[in-house]
């Protein structure tokens, strides 16, 4: 059963150069973690796992390979989600290092895909869960400043003529630096400053 789960996955990427040795107790391990009542071991979309664990590994040619089952699916995720082709093309790097690579923080969430389903259609839900996550974010963050603004701005009416003037011509500078500020710090950071 081993050796034709292996060589359906081969055949469907026999361009990626992955190991039995990558591959087997990355299978073992998405299967230990499903459900007793989950899929059977053939059941499994066992093309996409491999797949899956060839980005994992970082396999030559498995980002291209990626690309071509998953990457319509995840810029379509992201037009949907953005107004700008920059912000797009922003977006769709940072999904791609969330999906692909990870950080210290969090691993490369690629390694939670459990074959269950169509690799490209879990990509697209990952995408979406992590652009609502990021709308959230940028949305509390707007509010802070709002507030702050506005704090700053009562504040104003019991200051100096000179101190007022000076904030009135600084304003905008001071604004483009405070942001260039807080977009430097990590995420958890930046929540504790809100």
């Amino acid at each position: 059963r081993l050796a034709a789960l292996l060589a359906r996955g081969r055949a469907a990427h026999a361009t990626l150069d992955l190991s039995d040795e990558a591959f087997v107790p990355h299978l073992a391990r998405v299967m230990a973690r499903l459900p007793a009542d989950g899929p059977a071991l053939e059941e499994v979309e066992i093309a996409d796992l491999f797949l899956a664990c060839a980005c994992l590994h970082g396999a030559a040619g498995a980002l291209f390979a990626f690309d071509e089952r998953c990457g319509a699916r995840l810029r379509a995720a992201v037009k949907g989600a953005t107004k700008s082709e920059d912000e797009a093309r922003e977006m769709e790097q940072r999904l791609r290092h969330f999906i692909l690579v990870g950080d210290a923080a969090a691993p490369a969430r690629i390694g939670n895909y459990a074959g269950q389903g169509p690799l490209d259609r879990w990509v697209a839900v990952v995408a979406h869960r992590q652009i609502v996550t990021a709308i959230r974010s940028e949305q509390a963050e707007r509010r802070a400043r709002e507030g702050a603004a506005k704090e700053a701005s009562a504040l104003e009416a019991v200051l100096h003529p000179e101190v007022v003037y000076l904030k009135g011509r600084y304003k905008e500078a001071f604004e483009k630096a405070m942001t260039a500020a807080i977009e430097t710090l990590e995420g958890r950071q930046r929540a504790l400053l809100r």
